[in-house]
């Protein structure tokens, strides 16, 4: 019996390191919306974080308000990110955005 605890345990931890992610990978998180101005579609939309908190991808997503949409500059700088849009006007015209700081990514869309 005891050989075979072992054996459980070996599986249970090549499982749970198998699946971990590697040391030092960032982890993506989702940091909802920003609505500005309300029962509108204007606002930022799907901001994900990637090396940094949500508090920080909400503050880089919330300085693109003053930027127009269809005839914004496709480019900003927001607490050391410098931040790159992409119009998609395929159904609702919005800017999907990417802004970046080293290693750390914060992605949104804009309508």
């Amino acid at each position: 019996m005891r050989g075979r605890a072992c054996l459980v345990t070996c599986v249970v931890v090549v499982l749970v390191v198998g699946f971990a992610p590697p040391a030092g990978a960032a982890v993506t998180r989702s940091c909802g919306l920003i609505s500005f101005t309300p029962n509108s579609d204007d606002g930022a939309f799907s901001i994900r974080a990637r090396g940094v908190g949500c508090v920080t991808a909400r503050r880089v997503a919330r300085a693109v308000r003053p930027l127009k949409i269809v005839d914004g500059p496709r480019r900003y700088r927001s607490n050391g990110f410098v931040c790159r849009g992409r119009l998609d006007d395929t159904s609702l015209a919005m800017v999907r955005w990417r802004c970046a700081r080293g290693a750390a990514v914060v992605t949104f869309n804009r309508s």
